[in-house]
């Protein structure tokens, strides 16, 4: 499964320690970053410590080569609604918290994963 986070659900799955959560969903997750998030996430880091974290953990995954870094044009929410469309045939999700994002992802049929009560992944 190819999974493309947002920047509040990276910070948040590394704060509540759910990566093994995303087992449950497929083995052989994949991540898909983009590079707009890699950036907002360099920028959080000078004042936020799970941020640092999150860029501890991306560099982690490049090595073990399950992630991909995409460079995508625009702000990052439409580039994910815009990667999504491209991907959504596929063994896709987008990972987000952004209720606004997670409308407009239903408007066009991608499959969301989400964080319920602080401690369990959804699908859907």
């Amino acid at each position: 499964m190819l999974i493309l986070p947002d920047t509040n659900f990276l910070i948040y799955l590394v704060k509540q320690k759910l990566f093994y959560q995303l087992d449950l969903f497929s083995p052989n997750y994949k991540f898909i970053v983009l590079d707009k998030i890699e950036e907002e996430l360099e920028k959080l880091a000078v004042k936020n410590d799970n941020a640092k974290v999150v860029l501890s953990v991306l560099d982690t995954m490049k090595k073990d080569k399950i992630i991909s870094i995409v460079k995508v044009e625009g702000k990052a929410d439409n580039a994910i609604i815009k990667t999504a469309e491209k991907h959504k045939t596929e063994n896709f999700a987008v990972a987000t918290l952004d209720k606004e994002l997670i409308n407009r992802l239903k408007k066009i049929h991608v499959k969301i994963i989400i964080i319920r009560a602080r401690k369990k992944l959804e699908y859907f």
